[in-house]
């Protein structure tokens, strides 16, 4: 630089392009170098603000009391009113109950609302109840009606955190016994509007036969075959006694 400065010191029209040409290359470097710092502070902003501000696509943490909530058996409208009717039937049946000095130990054994309740004496206790419990007008309930309740009964129960099947349960047989009893003696009274079927004859048997209703050809006449055949054999009389069928209680035999 120094020696190209002596060739031109001489010439003033060198002297002053070479001038020029200094300047220029000085404001060239400084704008480089203030784009460069430029750029470099926004990378340095956007890192920092994309950093203290973090973006989720999930849904914020849930509350425990919102766990809770959705963690608990939910149930329909309607059938939450039923529930809330035979618990307030029941409550009721017991409050009553408590006013006989005979039953009074007795009664207190069983609560609904007992945390840990006693199978046993929840068995005991509701074969009472179904056996008891009646309309405000004196009369007695369905059979149907009563089957409802205990199932209500039930889903209160699974609300609260017991998960006892109170009609299929071995331990609660006398339960099961007591209610179907009390059902085909209140179905016998017709009570509840329901007429009982006339059995079938014969001669309308073998009628269904030969109108293809019944057979073994097509799967619809196997499956009517079938129902047909359940429903004679073990005097099922609903849809719910079909569901409740198992195996256990009886034999199943391939005969030629």
């Amino acid at each position: 630089m120094l020696s190209l400065y002596k060739k031109v010191c001489f010439c003033p029209c060198k002297l002053l392009m070479f001038s020029c040409l200094l300047f220029s290359h000085a404001d060239g470097s400084d704008s480089s170098a203030q784009v460069a710092c430029d750029s470099t502070t926004e990378l340095a902003s956007n890192n920092t603000s994309a950093d203290s501000v973090p973006t989720f696509h999930f849904k914020k943490k849930t509350s425990d009391e919102e766990l809770n909530e959705l963690s608990g058996k939910k149930f329909a409208l309607n059938t939450d009113r039923k529930i809330s009717w035979a618990v307030d039937l029941f409550s009721d049946w017991r409050k009553e109950r408590m006013l006989d000095p005979e039953c009074l130990t007795e009664i207190l054994w069983c609560c609904l609302d007992d945390p840990s309740p006693n199978k046993a004496h929840l068995c005991h206790t509701l074969c009472s109840f179904v056996n008891e419990v009646r309309q405000k007008d004196g009369q007695e309930y369905p059979g149907k009606t009563l089957y409802d309740l205990i199932l209500c009964l039930q889903f209160h129960l699974e609300k609260k955190g017991t998960f006892w099947k109170l009609i299929d349960d071995q331990e609660m047989v006398c339960l099961k016994f007591t209610l179907d009893n009390l059902m085909k003696e209140r179905c016998a009274e017709h009570l509840g509007g329901t007429m009982s079927a006339s059995p079938i004859s014969f001669e309308q048997e073998e009628l269904l036969w030969e109108m293809g209703i019944l057979g073994e050809q097509q799967p619809n006449q196997l499956r009517n075959t079938v129902l047909f055949l359940l429903g004679i054999s073990f005097a099922l009389h609903s849809r719910e006694e079909h569901r409740r069928l198992r195996s256990p209680g009886f034999d199943l035999q391939i005969t030629k």
